[in-house]
């Protein structure tokens, strides 16, 4: 829902106005693994699929960990960056300025 939600809000955004997302911001806990310290690879393309809405499959995904992202290898969603163009996570700690 919140991602429909999302899409819905950026589709109908006015260019350039607050709603018309640069980027998405994924603040932490962002894939909830069946078991904790072993996150799949078909469990993170399910999350990525949240993104595969018109308005929001081309917006860049800036990720940080949160607390149930330091259960699993610290470096599993930097290493995603490689896979998926749209999730950006270059380090364990980064800073991007708008």
């Amino acid at each position: 829902m919140v991602f429909n939600a999302m899409n819905e809000v950026k589709m109908n955004a006015v260019p350039d106005s607050n709603d018309d997302a640069q980027f998405i911001l994924s603040v932490g806990d962002n894939l909830y693994p069946m078991v904790d310290e072993a996150p799949t690879d078909e469990e993170f393309a399910t999350v990525m699929t949240l993104f595969e809405r018109a308005a929001l499959k081309d917006t860049p995904v800036w990720a940080v960990r949160g607390n149930h992202d330091c259960y699993f290898e610290e470096d599993f969603e930097i290493n995603k960056s490689k896979e998926y163009a749209q999730w950006n996570m270059p380090s364990l700690f980064y800073k991007r300025e708008v």
